[in-house]
């Protein structure tokens, strides 16, 4: 909702115009592909094992870097590449510490 209401406020300087049933199609069709990955990704977080799971995760992060630089010839930033590292830094070791953490029970 916070989106929504964000992307309205942000267009209210620049107008509206009505989609074509195009865009609106490729829209629902986006939405519809996102929420059954979404829920794909929750049934094998409940599912799996965590330390099997997790990588697939960051599978996300590389598709956003490669359909934004396909789609918009958007090549990211230092800060991009900065963050990126950091969120997968950060999982590379809770998987590594929960695995020095389980070989010591």
């Amino acid at each position: 909702m916070l989106v929504t209401l964000t992307g309205f406020v942000l267009s209210l300087g620049q107008g509206w115009v009505m989609p074509q049933l195009w865009q609106l199609g490729l829209l629902a069709l986006g939405s519809a592909f996102l929420t059954v990955g979404y829920l794909c990704a929750v049934a094998a977080m409940r599912v799996g094992e965590i330390a099997a799971v997790s990588p697939f995760r960051y599978t996300s992060l590389l598709m956003a870097i490669l359909l934004g630089l396909v789609i918009f010839g958007d090549w990211p930033d230092m800060w991009t590449w900065v963050g990126s590292a950091l969120v997968v830094g950060a999982g590379i070791y809770t998987i590594w510490r929960e695995a020095q953490l389980g070989r010591r029970r």
